[in-house]
């Protein structure tokens, strides 16, 4: 009879497997059937994507065109136009069943304005301005829940908030790492991330700040590994993303919040891709338009790329201690053990790498609690994960390799 052996990726416990995942991946989806540009905006609205306006030309030649993004069909469709005229350096964020094209600049003056469109009758209207003309180019947002937050202000480091439901602006707790443009911006878990991007006066950052609305407060978290202002960031579920080019890097990480730490994800196939802008439907982000870096110089993009995050990336971080679960596959089966439950229910998964539920156990009251030598007879080989879930709190997720 083979036997089986206790095998741990990375370590001997279970306590240090977090960290590690299944790594994401990009794959290149219809192009735009229109001219390659950067310094555009995005948004996504109602399972579909939308993408327009931007820096056509290399010493500028800005555009008022907008597209939409069907991902089942895997197709674009031209649609009205922004108004306002041609524009650079806008942002686009989205609101319930509402999408929004912000800002920007057709030469020099930083525009304060925004516009908003209904998808159901492809027209737009003017949403309120930002109060006192303050204006905003090449820098980006986040949305969380019903509002959109802004900032730091052109020379200062000034934050605004708008709500989508009331039409109006607020200002909120000044950004504490300087004033910068073409930052690198996303919600993740309901809080809100800025960093990156090159300081008004000079120099390229990689500090990074997180937003809690709860506290309209700021705090630093940890900096890129390298400083970057022409990089791409995006949110899925309790994870941020950035499209990482500084440094002549192409390469995707994720933000991890209970850890504080940048993970690297994925590299990019495709040609580096600065200025891009990015939108998420269906837990994939998607990064569109751009300058691409080729032999001899740099070319406009009109390509679109679908990244899909790794095996764990959509899984949330626990309250629990680590060093609270120890065991792995052994010579008798599976076994395991947790300690310190403080006697609140929990439900414990053995899954596969799918998600698929193998088996299921409940502890009830127990405050450390252990079970012994579950057959694993006909479980193949390969890498499975533990989840433990207390009541009213967040999972754990560890991994085991079951060896043969």
């Amino acid at each position: 009879m083979k036997k089986l052996s206790l095998t741990l990726i990375g370590c001997f416990a279970l306590t240090c497997l977090f960290s590690q995942s299944t790594p994401g991946s990009w794959v290149q989806k219809d192009s735009i059937p229109a001219v390659g540009r950067f310094w555009s905006f995005a948004f996504a609205v109602g399972g579909k994507g939308y993408a327009g306006t931007g820096r056509t030309g290399f010493s500028g030649n800005p555009t008022s065109d907008f597209w939409e993004y069907d991902p089942i069909a895997d197709s674009w469709t031209q649609k009205a136009d922004v108004p306002g005229g041609a524009k650079e350096g806008m942002d686009g964020f989205a609101i319930g069943d509402k999408g929004y094209a912000a800002f920007g600049t057709s030469f020099i003056q930083f525009q304060s304005t925004v516009h908003r469109y209904d998808p159901a009758t492809n027209t737009w209207d003017q949403a309120a301005s930002v109060p006192g003309g303050v204006g905003f180019a090449y820098s980006h947002g986040f949305v969380i829940d019903s509002t959109y937050y802004i900032g730091p202000e052109n020379g200062t480091n000034k934050t605004y908030a708008y709500n989508g439901f009331t039409n109006t602006w607020t200002q909120k707790a000044d950004y504490p790492g300087g004033d910068r443009r073409a930052q690198v911006a996303f919600a993740a878990g309901g809080k809100g991330y800025i960093g990156a991007g090159a300081g008004v006066f000079g120099g390229v950052l990689k500090n990074f700040y997180k937003y809690d609305p709860a506290t309209d407060s700021w705090a630093q978290i940890a900096d890129l590994s390298r400083a970057t202002d022409q990089s791409t960031g995006f949110g899925i579920g309790n994870y941020g993303y950035i499209y990482h080019v500084g440094g002549n890097l192409k390469e995707t990480y994720r933000y991890i919040e209970s850890l504080n730490e940048w993970q690297f994800e994925a590299s990019f196939p495709g040609n580096r891709t600065a200025n891009a802008t990015s939108f998420v439907i269906d837990g994939h982000g998607y990064l569109v338009f751009g300058e691409q870096t080729v032999s001899g110089g740099n070319i406009r993009s009109n390509k679109l790329w679908e990244f899909t995050p790794g095996i764990l990336a959509s899984l949330d971080a626990s309250s629990l201690d680590r060093s609270q679960v120890t065991g792995g596959f052994g010579q008798n089966g599976l076994r395991f053990s947790l300690k310190g439950l403080a006697g609140i229910k929990t439900d414990v998964y053995l899954l596969d790498l799918q998600g698929q539920e193998i088996a299921r156990w409940e502890v009830q009251g127990q405050d450390d609690w252990e079970k012994e030598a579950v057959s694993t007879e006909g479980l193949p080989g390969g890498i499975y994960l533990l989840k433990v879930q207390r009541e009213g709190e967040r999972p754990l997720m560890v991994k085991l390799l079951k060896s043969i």
